[in-house]
């Protein structure tokens, strides 16, 4: 689960258990940390937490003119950049702007709806509308939108910019 302090896992009264790092977790949360390994029950199933990438970014976010998230810029970005970010606009643009806040992290669907269609109050047409501007954004930033390499669908539950 994502919580302002980051990822905790939490056990559900299971009868045998949640393990983190050998130490069963109990009834409360347990924070996770990079490279943590969660044992789920009496299973041989371990799974590892990998987060990687930088922390939060703070936005400055312009609601009132364009909707804009801007961020801080990276130097040297080149013209061939600039013209694919003028070239995107709208919710569009503050959705790359969120992934390449968190480039080559994984990004939920969910933060994707919190931060960039907080307006949207159907998780199903979040979905739909995430959807078309990941496939939007891949016309501009791959090379084969359909065999992408550097905006990549993650399972179920998200997005990564690599």
């Amino acid at each position: 689960m994502d919580t302002p302090a980051g990822f905790v896992v939490r056990d559900l009264s299971t009868t045998n258990g949640t393990f983190v790092n050998r130490d069963k977790i109990g009834l409360g949360e347990r924070l996770l940390a990079h490279g943590d390994e969660i044992r789920l029950a009496g299973s041989d199933v371990r799974l590892v937490f990998r987060q990687e990438g930088p922390g939060t970014v703070k936005m400055k976010v312009d609601h009132e003119s364009t909707g804009r998230i801007d961020l801080p810029r990276d130097e040297g970005r080149g013209q061939a950049r600039e013209e694919l970010e003028q070239a995107i606009v709208g919710k569009d643009s503050n959705l790359l702007a969120l992934l390449r806040a968190r480039k080559s992290a994984v990004v939920s669907r969910e933060d994707i709806h919190r931060h960039v269609w907080p307006e949207l109050t159907d998780g199903a047409t979040a979905g739909m509308v995430i959807g078309q501007s990941i496939e939007r954004l891949r016309a501009h930033v791959e090379d084969d939108p359909q065999n992408p390499q550097r905006l990549l669908t993650v399972g179920e539950f998200g997005y990564m910019l690599v």
